[in-house]
């Protein structure tokens, strides 16, 4: 059995001695063999991509490597199930690195926080029965999800020259904290600072007064737009809610009746 530490390479050399009955004679035989050695090895390694935090539905990729460190060209079988790799085969010459197994798709809300998965390899030397079984590798990608829900309320009713107050919420409802926050309304205008930060699961509310003109359409439609940024992307979010107050105008008829006579 091939030890490790065996030179390379490793020679082996046989004496036969044989004995003349008869006689003194010992005659005697030497040859020698030398056997070459050669290593095998695999080391396997993965990345996910890109490789900061990943927003849903942004595509999440990965990449698995092999590096052969031995002497042989070697052929390796690479699964990842998380990654939908399934029997992925790759030829790697010596002290060659091969990463072409790769695999993408879209991420989803089931996918927030932390998706990690471990690639395997099987990996045999052609005319030969040597199997590399390299260390798995791991690796943990970071998926958040922006959200943001926007309500709007107000009074159902009012008349001209009244003053309103409407109610604006935002409330961030994904993963990951949004800043910047600005308001538009079609009354109010804009756009206008809303709220600074808001966390996840924060709701901010604000109040907004508007006097009924002489004018406006009945019902009174109003739409607020609250936009933010989503903190550590280049992205922003923005939702938006309507309001009608339905406008009365006030009026009286007055009748007088009586006798003619008196």
């Amino acid at each position: 059995t091939i030890e490790t530490g065996d030179p390379n390479p490793l020679v082996n050399e046989v004496t036969i001695t044989c004995e003349v009955d008869g006689f003194d004679n010992e005659p005697s035989d030497s040859d020698t063999h030398e056997v070459d050695l050669f290593e095998v090895g695999a080391v396997l390694s993965k990345a996910c991509a890109p490789d900061t935090t990943i927003m849903v539905p942004d595509p999440i990729s990965w990449e698995i490597c092999v590096e052969n460190t031995g002497d042989k060209a070697i052929d390796c079988t690479i699964n990842d199930p998380t990654a939908g790799i399934t029997d992925a085969l790759v030829s790697v010459a010596p002290a060659a690195t091969d990463c072409s197994t790769t695999n993408s798709r879209p991420t989803t809300s089931a996918d927030v926080g932390t998706v990690t998965n471990t690639a395997t390899a099987v990996c045999t030397v052609p005319g030969y029965d040597n199997i590399v079984t390299p260390e798995p590798a791991t690796d943990t990608c970071i998926v958040e999800e922006p959200g943001l829900e926007v309500t709007k309320d107000g009074p159902p009713l009012a008349k001209v020259g009244d003053e309103i107050t409407y109610t604006i919420c935002a409330e961030n409802t994904g993963s990951v904290d949004l800043a910047n926050c600005s308001l538009t309304d079609t009354l109010l205008g804009g756009p206008t600072p809303f709220e600074a930060l808001l966390v996840p699961t924060q709701q901010a509310c604000h109040q907004y007064p508007y006097t009924v003109q002489q004018g406006d359409p009945d019902p009174l439609p109003n739409e607020a737009t609250v936009t933010c940024d989503v903190v550590g992307t280049a992205e922003t979010i923005n939702d938006f809610d309507n309001h009608d107050v339905n406008l009365f105008q006030p009026s009286i008829v007055v009748t007088k009746d009586g006798d003619l006579e008196g």
